[in-house]
């Protein structure tokens, strides 16, 4: 769910308002949408460590190959029809 609601100064009472659920357009109410910060950081204490191959003590970086490049992003997904196509940086 991704809920848009208009900007308020207090986070705290914006949990309780009526806002859109991006993906469906309805209107919905209530904190039982949000999950508590403490959730979100009891998660994040408890996610593995994929960036590394060991479980415990000294940990050493994984090593990665890459198999393929894949461009991403609103402008990447049509690079080749691009019509500037610059030698050097350009300044902005």
């Amino acid at each position: 769910m991704k809920p848009l609601a208009p900007f308020s100064t207090n986070p705290q009472e914006i949990v309780y308002e009526p806002f859109i659920d991006y993906e469906t357009g309805e209107i919905k109410q209530g904190s039982h949408y949000f999950k508590p910060l403490s959730k979100i950081i009891m998660q994040y204490v408890d996610h593995t460590k994929n960036k590394f191959d060991d479980d415990v003590a000294i940990l050493e970086r994984k090593h990665v190959q890459a198999d393929d490049v894949i461009y991403i992003g609103k402008e990447a997904n049509n690079i080749d029809e691009s019509a500037i196509i610059s030698p050097r940086p350009q300044k902005i």
